[in-house]
């Protein structure tokens, strides 16, 4: 399983590879069609009914090292194969009332995450700085400040979102357009999550941990042995959130944020 999403009503969405796609409902897990076969990486549900899953084919080697200085420059939109051509790296699919479908996906670029409004809009990131946006159904490529691999993004709103990325990317959605912000590491970022508009956590490789509070990214080290590879936090009304990660031993490791701080769970069985 590379993807998971909950909603409140307690239905779970799971997804992986190639195109697998199963749901949970009161305790039952249930494989759906997926209408593809290509991998999923992410997926993000609006309601019971209605979601996007994305993901394809990553043929595309990392570049660009940590001493390069980004400047890339918009990709305009081309026409490309439709959704069922197997030269497509990229897929996007659509759960409309029940089925999913796939949709048609304006790069070839694979997506590793997508993130969903809702008021009825959906964002998607991916390799080489790739950033999609989701509206009436149709996807356009977006202008993005970064030609780095992007593997995680999240909406605070309409007007206020983030990304992260390889060699330490992050970029802010303000104003109608992504910025890059300063790099404070070059560390891969895997994933970042928002409490609310006022603090929010990135985790990354070698222990990497960012905490965003009174509108500023610092930066926590907790250990260069270990990676972070996911991190999930209660609404602001809550307390609370999980990180997942590994370090060089067999056993995957855990942390319960409860208040303040974090404390590690022992290694699961």
């Amino acid at each position: 399983m590379s993807g998971l999403t909950a909603l409140p009503n307690g239905d779970v969405w799971g997804i992986g590879d190639p195109g697998w796609l199963e749901h949970e409902s009161r305790g039952t897990w249930t494989q759906v069609s997926s209408g593809t076969t290509d991998d999923l990486r992410a997926i993000a549900m609006r309601t019971s009914t209605d979601g996007w899953a994305v993901g394809g084919y990553d043929h595309t080697p990392i570049a660009n090292g940590p001493g390069v200085v980004e400047a890339a420059a918009f990709r305009p939109l081309t026409p490309l194969p439709s959704p069922s051509d197997p030269y497509t790296d990229c897929r996007i699919v659509h759960d409309v009332a029940g089925q999913w479908i796939p949709v048609f996906c304006p790069v070839t670029d694979v997506l590793n995450s997508v993130a969903v409004l809702p008021g009825g809009e959906a964002w998607a990131v991916g390799s080489v700085g790739t950033i999609l946006h989701e509206v009436g159904g149709a996807w356009m490529q977006t202008k993005s400040p970064t030609r780095h691999n992007l593997n995680s993004i999240v909406m605070v709103s309409p007007d206020d979102g983030w990304a992260v990325g390889d060699w330490g990317t992050l970029l802010h959605y303000t104003q109608g357009s992504w910025r890059l912000l300063p790099q404070q590491t070059t560390d891969f970022l895997d994933q970042v999550a928002m409490v609310s508009p006022d603090e929010g956590w990135i985790v990354g490789d070698r222990g990497t941990l960012f905490h965003y509070i009174q509108g500023s990214w610092q930066m926590i080290h907790w250990s260069d042995e270990l990676t972070l590879f996911s991190v999930s936090l209660l609404p602001a009304d809550a307390t609370g959130g999980w990180i997942v990660g590994a370090d060089y031993g067999p056993q995957p490791r855990v942390w319960h944020k409860q208040g303040a701080s974090w404390r590690q769970y022992q290694p699961l069985p």
